[in-house]
């Protein structure tokens, strides 16, 4: 009976090892599961979030590219009487404004580095476009005065990044550079946008 006896308990042993293994296994393949759909959601997630962050761009760019002239000085200053007309009122590194019609009314785009916000302010009201924006500049390029010259006759700036109130008249295309992590991930987008009414000859 002993043997009979000890074979039994081999069963049983066998079993539980088994068992056990079969748990193990079990909770590493629901680990795999959960690990692969928790990653597949975030990538999803930060294309998600990449879309919209290279959506904004295109739409701060068409902004950029439609800024309306506006007739920044009057009679005389350029000679023969002529006004002076600008699309940009001010322009920094991380900052341009525009005018958005020929009234003088504007537009500034800028980076709230406070919270890492691009953000738009007209008049007195402030709307935040894109958060996590953790770098934005700008690059201005001015065409020798003249309009719709091709790109490769553009030149920046003296100081690339800040116009000179005279050179403000005189921008033709302006790059964008903004970069937006979010879930560990980094993206930078860039573009360049050729000014529809700027310079005016």
């Amino acid at each position: 009976m002993k043997p009979h006896a000890n074979h039994r308990g081999q069963v049983l042993t066998e079993a539980l090892v088994a068992s056990a293994i079969m748990v193990l296994i079990g909770a590493a393949l629901a680990t795999l599961v959960m690990t692969t759909y928790r990653s597949r959601s975030l990538i999803s997630e930060s294309d998600a979030n990449l879309a919209n962050a290279r959506r904004t761009v295109d739409e701060l760019a068409d902004n950029i590219r439609m800024a309306q002239l506006y007739a920044t000085t009057s009679g005389g200053s350029m000679g023969g009487g002529q006004n002076t007309y600008s699309a940009v009122a001010a322009a920094t590194a991380n900052s341009v404004t525009i005018y958005t019609d020929s009234s003088g009314d504007t537009a500034e785009f800028w980076l709230d580095t406070s919270n890492n916000t691009l953000e738009k302010t007209v008049g007195a009201t402030t709307t935040a476009l894109l958060e996590n924006v953790t770098s934005l500049q700008f690059t201005y390029y001015t065409s020798g005065g003249e309009y719709n010259a091709p790109a490769s006759s553009w030149t920046t700036t003296a100081n690339p990044q800040a116009p000179t109130s005279a050179e403000l008249p005189e921008l033709a295309a302006v790059a964008i550079s903004a970069t937006v992590a979010q879930n560990g991930y980094s993206r930078t987008l860039n573009t360049q946008v050729r000014m529809r009414c700027s310079p005016y000859h």
